[in-house]
């Protein structure tokens, strides 16, 4: 299964609506390649990125980073991804755990199959001559 694309954050237990669309769309952006993960999120005025590995079919475990006022904060992570909805819970130091529920946005951020652009009749390169 593919983690790959932006996710949106759509709600959350511990964070109101207020709070996760503070300063942009609330959204989970990852990358995989094999079983490596790497992303960045960002919802209210938190951003960090994530760094971790495919756990079995449907599961990400992860460590993340993120910036604050304060300094920085980094903690563990878990993401499962259900269909087209991803839960991903970011596991703070400090006992402060945030669980994201997520929505895959439109397909327009899957990748495109290849397509080879129509050339249109080709001719040979001794077409036409003769001899």
């Amino acid at each position: 299964m593919n983690f790959s694309g932006t996710w949106i954050i759509v709600s959350s237990h511990e964070l109101d609506e207020a709070h996760l669309r503070t300063d942009a769309e609330p959204h989970v952006t990852l990358h995989q390649d094999g079983d490596r993960i790497h992303g960045e999120y960002r919802f209210g005025r938190q951003r960090g990125v994530i760094e971790g590995r495919r756990h079995g079919e449907h599961h990400i475990l992860f460590h993340f980073r993120e910036r604050e006022a304060f300094g920085q904060i980094s903690g563990t992570g878990m993401a499962t991804r259900e269909g087209q909805r991803l839960i991903l819970t970011l596991m703070h130091p400090k006992g402060d755990d945030i669980t994201l529920e997520c929505e895959r946005r439109s397909d327009v951020d899957e990748p495109a199959p290849h397509k080879e652009a129509d050339q249109g009749p080709l001719r040979r390169a001794d077409e036409g001559m003769t001899q």
